[in-house]
């Protein structure tokens, strides 16, 4: 019981790491046409985004990397100095929304992002 026990665990955590790796390269696609569009039900709308990231997987794998890559150094923080988490999680919290803008607008094939709507203030 216990080997068949281990045996589900492994495959499942075998789809998990399946999982994640596609969903860490599709939710940077849902939160750029979040972010362009203003609209919630843009992220939402999985085709459409699943399509992007098929058109340009290279530059949400590239995403998908720099993620990785950011968070290593944020952790650099905690090790080097407790305090120093603080500002090497917003730094790397910073390039990440660089590296899904920049994806964004390479998937959209745009060079620059395209002047939104400003956002109403709240009353």
């Amino acid at each position: 019981a216990i080997t068949a026990i281990g045996i589900v665990t492994s495959c499942l955590a075998c789809i998990s790491i399946l999982y994640s790796i596609a969903a860490s390269l599709v939710v940077p696609a849902a939160i750029g046409r979040y972010a362009a569009t203003g609209e919630l039900g843009a992220a939402f709308k999985f085709g459409a985004v699943i399509k992007m990231v098929r058109e340009n997987l290279g530059s949400y794998f590239m995403v998908f990397l720099g993620v990785i890559v950011s968070g290593l150094v944020a952790s650099l923080g905690t090790i080097l100095c407790v305090i120093g988490v603080l500002f090497t999680t917003a730094y790397s919290m910073a390039i990440n929304g660089h590296l899904v803008g920049q994806a964004y607008n390479a998937a959209e094939g745009s060079g620059a992002a395209a002047p939104a709507e400003p956002i109403p203030a709240a009353d």
